[in-house]
Order: C-alpha cells, then structure tokens, then sequence
C-alpha cells in the first residue's frame, strides 16, 4: 500500500521546520528538543507497567531511543522511538515490524503502549510510510540521498530499518 500524499506533506512540513533547508539540514534542534524532555510525561506513564532503558544517541539519532522490556535485567522485547521531529513514534517488537493499533495478535503490554502513544498525541506513521524515500543530502551515515528514508528523518540518520536488523545499532 502507498502512503497517502496528505500523509507524506505533513510529514515533508515536519521535516522543513526541524531540518531547515533539504539543501543544508541543520541538527540544531536535537539537543534543545532532548533539553525539553517533551516525552517525560509518557515515559513516566510507561515506567508504571514496563522497565524502560534509554539508548538514545544524540551524535545519530533525532529522537529518544527506548527499549522496553516486562522487568530489569531481561533483555528488551520492544523498541519505542520518540521523534524529536514532531510528535511520532515507531514501536516495535525486537527484530520485528512497526506495531499499530489494530495490528494482529498484539500482546496486552503492546496495547497498553499502543495506547498511551495515542493518549499522549503520538503518531505511529506506517511501516509503508516510514519505508518512503525522502531524499536529502547532508546526512552523515546516509552518503546516498536516494537512501534516505521517511524513518531516518523522523529517529535515526543510521543506515538501516531497525525491524530489518536485530536491535537498532546492529548494520545490515
């Protein structure tokens, strides 16, 4: 399914405000947005049900970074990505695809994060739409525009799809 054009300009209007010109984007925004803790209130209700462990890098990614997983010291069953772009996220299940509300078999946890997303205005962008091409130059782990995707403009200039890899930081 292709993403719908209203969806993908609210998006480019996104991106244009942060970023500034495609021509010569700017991160700026990054550590007054990560300074804000815009996200404090949903990690705070997060933190109720799930333990929650920050992988954010502020030198790559353009949002918090989260795992969860149901207690301290298990490894993480999910990923959560906060776009300090706009209010969207991306949540996951480890090595799996983007989970939405309405999504087959999801777990109560997963509805509960589902939902407090919604509650706190999140969007949860589409996997077509996160996998659109957004080509711009400038990015550092990106040297192909025509690589950039909808997903690295939102949370991460990494190379790769996190839900086509194990875990975020591993390369394809």
């Amino acid at each position: 399914m292709q993403p719908s054009s209203r969806d993908l300009n609210i998006i480019r209007a996104s991106v244009r405000r942060a970023y500034g010109p495609a021509a010569a984007p700017h991160w700026g925004f990054v550590q007054a947005r990560h300074a804000s803790a815009p996200y404090a209130p949903l990690l705070h209700a997060l933190r109720a049900r799930l333990h929650v462990y920050d992988d954010t890098d502020l030198n790559s990614d353009v949002g918090l970074w989260l795992t969860l997983s149901t207690a301290p010291g298990l490894p993480p069953q999910w990923c959560l990505c906060l776009s300090f772009v706009g209010l969207y996220g991306a949540f996951f299940r480890v090595s799996g695809p983007p989970l939405t509300n309405g999504a087959p078999g999801l777990q109560p946890l997963e509805v509960f994060v589902l939902d407090a997303l919604r509650e706190h205005g999140l969007q949860l962008p589409a996997q077509d739409l996160l996998e659109s091409p957004f080509p711009m130059t400038g990015l550092t782990n990106n040297p192909d525009p025509s690589q950039v995707l909808i997903f690295h403009l939102l949370f991460s200039d990494a190379t790769h799809l996190p839900w086509r890899t194990y875990g975020h930081r591993t390369e394809a």
